[in-house]
């Protein structure tokens, strides 16, 4: 069996944060705001940047896509992480994404025991990003950010 490729930021198109905790809990009551989140000890933690998209991912039995937002600082000596997100008003749970063939397959999806950060690739963030219900193209829910990150 052959080993799988080393992840490259070029590879990422939206940082997935996951939380057993209600994303209105940690916000304090707010649908949006700014909040920490740890990462695991691994290279991936060097690849997310200022600016980056990211999602968090409610684990759990109401496990799926609740909020939407980008990195604000890279990570600390701690391998905290701080984030600007906005709850989703409709979250997009696990099932929806089992069904559609280009989310089927993500890694959130695939291994959701993984540690943070996990990701979307760019297919399977412009697919996430049709079923987000804020515009055509989904994308006003990153605050009209662009679609993925740099391939800096």
């Amino acid at each position: 069996m052959g080993r799988t490729a080393r992840l490259q930021r070029g590879d990422v198109a939206c940082w997935v944060l996951k939380t057993r905790t209600d994303p209105v809990e940690l916000l304090g009551g707010a649908r949006a705001g700014t909040l920490e989140r740890c990462l695991h000890r691994t290279y991936r933690a060097d690849l997310v940047r200022a600016g980056d998209a990211c999602l968090l991912w409610a684990s759990g039995a109401s496990a799926g896509v609740r909020a939407v937002g980008e990195v604000v600082a890279a990570a600390d000596a701690g391998l905290r992480v701080r984030v600007a997100v906005r709850v989703l008003e409709e979250p997009v749970p696990r099932a929806l994404l089992l069904a559609d063939p280009a989310l089927a397959r993500a890694e959130v999806v695939r291994v959701p025991v993984g540690g943070n950060p996990s990701y979307l690739d760019h297919r399977q963030l412009a697919a996430l990003a049709a079923h987000l219900g804020d515009g055509a193209d989904g994308r006003t829910a990153w605050s009209g950010r662009r679609e993925s990150n740099p391939r800096s």
